[in-house]
């Protein structure tokens, strides 16, 4: 029989995955919990879903979006905010970050321009300066002061960054990638700055879900709850 999907169930006390098998549940990998209630999930947690085949492609289908502010600077030193939308993680060794930028934003001509640019994860709570930031020129304004933001000096690069954002890293431009609409502006991360709040006792960082902000289909909206670590299936 064909199973269906699996959820992490948790309380306090520890942790417990189920695999469900046709309205049967076994536990697949156990721990200590506090409590043998779980729950399916919803309704697109069920086995037999009916997709519909659409009539046309959109990008929109694809979400999340991590929301990120793209920081960068003119060569006469005029700093610039751009919210990007589309963004990912290209590469682990050498760390390196895609982001999407449509080549005719006055940010993507000073990225291409000076060689670099800084990638700001903001919190749900600097949404406002987000859709701001992502909303207006920077071609006839200074965006930081615009939107009440703060530059925090760089290290390695000359693209400013953002002091109220929780992470900053400092990316080299490395290649940009014509698709169309848009191009994929590579950058490798050289530098990174951290709030120390993510940090645990050992200085590890420990990302919190309460400081991530994304989009889902053109609304602004926190991180929800955990249902499992990686590799719990192992």
């Amino acid at each position: 029989m064909a199973k269906c999907y699996s959820e992490a169930a948790s309380s306090r006390h520890g942790k417990a995955s189920y695999l469900y098998r046709c309205g049967e549940c076994t536990i697949r990998k156990t721990g200590v919990i506090g409590t043998n209630q779980h729950r399916r999930g919803g309704n697109l947690m069920d086995k037999h879903i009916s997709k519909v085949h659409m009539q046309s492609v959109s990008s929109s289908y694809f979400y999340p979006w991590p929301m990120v502010m793209v920081s960068c600077v003119s060569p006469d030193g005029k700093p610039n905010i751009i919210t990007i939308g589309a963004s990912s993680v290209c590469s682990s060794a050498p760390p390196t970050i895609g982001i999407a930028v449509s080549p005719q934003r006055y940010s993507y001509r000073l990225i291409v321009e000076t060689g670099d640019f800084g990638v700001n994860l903001p919190s749900p709570e600097q949404v406002e300066a987000t859709d701001f930031c992502g909303t207006h020129s920077g071609r006839d304004m200074d965006k930081f002061a615009a939107a009440g933001l703060s530059v925090q000096p760089p290290a390695l690069i000359r693209s400013p960054l953002i002091a109220e954002c929780p992470v900053s890293l400092e990316c080299r431009l490395r290649e940009v990638v014509d698709l169309g609409s848009h191009h994929w502006v590579i950058g490798e991360m050289v530098a990174a700055h951290v709030d120390q709040r993510l940090l645990d006792a050992q200085g590890r960082f420990s990302p919190s879900a309460q400081h991530a902000l994304f989009c889902f289909g053109g609304d602004y909206r926190r991180v929800g709850e955990q249902i499992a670590l990686w590799f719990f299936t192992r």
